[in-house]
């Protein structure tokens, strides 16, 4: 077997790994550690972490919010000790936030994935994860609306990697940021009808 073919070999597992990793929903393991409700069958139906604070758990938001991210940051983390390129990391976030979307281990109706795309995307390039954090920070304060924020952070993205990275590089972050933005399609219903909850509002 030569080095292309080994190459090959450690992009479809790290992509294998990302996507398993990113299909462990916290929300829903560390509620049911605790006795507490779903909260997929609750609030919003979203096993994140605003989801959990909407259902009056901030201590466990914050644990949510942190090993979303954590996980995000990990299968970078992987991939970088397959030593896969820049391009093929970008693919990599792909893969961890399409299982936290869609888990398979929880019959694929996950979260929204933005703390876990923040997780894998500073780990992937540190300048654009940091960009985009600053966009999410300040349209939250401005508006109060985490759905906003987020939307706003992905299409930041686009400025992340223009300033950051190279888009030769980092197509995969194009497929993360449509991927996102579908899962706020809801979201995005509410925000034009008025009817969707501010943070620290229940739905």
């Amino acid at each position: 077997m030569d080095f292309n073919s080994l190459y090959d070999i450690n992009i479809v597992l790290a992509l294998i790994a990302a996507y398993t990793i990113g299909s462990i929903s916290f929300g829903v393991v560390l509620s049911r550690a605790l006795g507490l409700n779903d909260p997929r069958k609750h609030g919003s139906g979203n096993p994140g972490a605003t989801n959990v604070l909407r259902l009056g758990h901030k201590r466990l938001a914050i644990f949510v919010l942190a090993l979303d991210a954590l996980k995000g940051s990990l299968a970078v983390i992987i991939g970088i000790g397959f030593g896969l390129s820049t391009l093929a990391l970008s693919w990599v976030v792909f893969a961890v936030i399409l299982g936290h979307c869609f888990p398979i281990f929880f019959k694929f109706k996950g979260g929204k994935g933005i703390a876990t795309a923040y997780g894998s995307i500073v780990t992937w390039n540190v300048g654009a994860g940091m960009f985009i954090l600053a966009i999410w920070i300040v349209m939250l304060a401005l508006k109060r609306y985490s759905s906003l924020a987020s939307i706003c952070a992905c299409f930041s993205l686009i400025v992340g990697v223009s300033l950051f990275a190279q888009w030769s590089e980092s197509w995969g972050m194009i497929a993360s940021c449509i991927l996102v933005i579908f899962q706020h399609r809801a979201n995005i219903k509410r925000l034009k009808e008025g009817t969707e909850p501010k943070v620290g509002q229940k739905s």
